[in-house]
């Protein structure tokens, strides 16, 4: 059995060092729940250490706390020459959970000063939430000059992510109007 603590939505990447030689050794590995899902690894073979380096990817995201099942094959001619299936606990890191809680604690206190703290879903994009919850995107260039990281996480945003929205929305400003011959 394997115990691995991470942090939720981190990725998970595993070294074994194995006793044997990896010359004409192909290498499959999966983790697999008790309902029949699976995940697949990608594999790097670190034939001067004896290593293989196993990675899930952004698979790793969606990966549940709790038991699951490391599978690994070793194939040789196409042919297993060695499997295992190890018991594999993954925890989820309270400590982190906890901080986390703490810094959106934080950012609601902050919000009653200065605004309101919208937490994301996934596939949030920055111009819907500011139409939604401000009544206009607009403000979207305003709310990324105040969060400099967001534009760091791509145009649509996981979940969990907590923005800061203005508090002092008077009106949404006068949209352009575009005619044929020009700006009226």
């Amino acid at each position: 059995m394997i115990a691995l603590r991470r942090q939720r939505g981190a990725p998970l990447t595993l070294r074994l060092s194995v006793p044997f030689s990896l010359d004409n050794v192909s290498v499959a590995a999966a983790i697999r729940d008790d309902l029949g899902n699976v995940w697949p690894f990608a594999v790097t073979l670190d034939f001067a250490a004896g290593a293989v380096d196993l990675d899930a990817g952004v698979d790793a995201r969606v990966l549940p706390a709790g038991r699951l099942y490391f599978d690994i094959r070793f194939l040789r001619s196409e042919m297993v020459v060695h499997s295992l299936t190890v018991l594999l606990v993954l925890l989820d890191d309270l400590a982190a959970d906890s901080r986390a809680l703490a810094n959106r604690a934080a950012l609601r206190a902050r919000a009653t000063l200065e605004g309101r703290v919208y937490l994301t879903v996934e596939g949030d994009v920055l111009d819907a939430v500011c139409a939604r919850e401000l009544g206009f995107d607009a403000l979207a260039p305003r709310v990324l000059d105040a969060h400099p990281r967001l534009a760091a996480l791509g145009p649509i945003y996981p979940e969990g992510v907590a923005i800061l929205l203005p508090a002092d929305i008077t009106a949404a400003p006068a949209p352009a109007r575009i005619t044929l011959w020009g700006r009226a």
